[in-house]
């Protein structure tokens, strides 16, 4: 099995998983290691060839791109959406690869060309619905699929924000600005985000705090409205929530 693993609309390596032998392994297209820009994914991952064990070759791929997925109830409700058991990496990384916890896609090479760009309207009727759904409907699926690899073990949703709308995105040329974080339902947590949303402000002037995020209230319950660091409509770095 292999996959192909983008950045924006640049092709970087390919990821192998030898089921044979139960390894990893990944190798930058020279596309992408022969440019003055190019960069490392991963430390633990260099440009250049370090001589190492396959094993411990295996073990550094599969911990970085094992880290690109969600964790907690966010993986439950990921493996039990797609069908796959949380201890198969392969089968994760093919059903959610196409929106990590960054600005990386992984592919199956024959669905490279299928890979466009969506942006869905949230109304905030919707986002109020689901806010209050939780307690039945999972948060992290929206449209019958996972939305969003990012860590944390608290209800979130990533979203696009342009014109005063919020938009669900995928694919190669948009990614997601702000993070929408609602209240916990459990009562032992009932005001963690007002509380973190608040904590976030104090020392930052009020234009500074008007650009990183801001609470609103969806039919009783607080949600604060958080910009990703350095956001912009084109994802731009490996870090950030794509």
């Amino acid at each position: 099995m292999q996959l192909e693993v983008w950045l924006d609309q640049n092709r970087v390596g390919i990821l192998r998983f030898d089921a044979t032998h139960n390894r990893f392994a990944f190798s930058y297209v020279t596309e992408w290691s022969a440019r003055r820009d190019a960069y490392p994914l991963s430390p633990a991952l260099p440009l250049r060839t370090v001589e190492h064990s396959l094993d411990e070759h295996s073990a550094r791929v599969r911990r970085f791109f094992e880290n690109l997925l969600p964790e907690g109830q966010a993986l439950d409700d990921a493996a039990r959406v797609n069908h796959v058991s949380k201890g198969n990496l392969v089968g994760l990384l093919i059903a959610l690869g196409r929106e990590t916890a960054g600005a990386l896609r992984l592919v199956l090479p024959e669905k490279t060309s299928h890979d466009q760009t969506q942006k869905r309207l949230l109304t905030r009727q919707e986002l109020s619905e689901r806010i209050r759904q939780r307690p039945r409907q999972p948060f992290s699926v929206w449209d019958g699929k996972v939305r969003l690899s990012i860590a944390g073990f608290q209800d979130k949703v990533a979203v696009y924000a342009a014109g005063g709308d919020w938009y669900l995105v995928e694919g190669p040329d948009l990614a997601s600005t702000h993070i929408l974080k609602p209240d916990p339902v459990s009562p032992q947590l009932a005001g963690l985000t007002s509380n973190e949303f608040g904590c976030g402000s104090f020392g930052t002037t009020p234009s500074a705090a008007e650009s990183s995020g801001c609470g609103r209230r969806f039919r009783s319950m607080v949600m604060a409205q958080v910009r990703h660091h350095a956001a912009t409509g084109k994802s731009s770095g490996i870090g950030g929530p794509g």
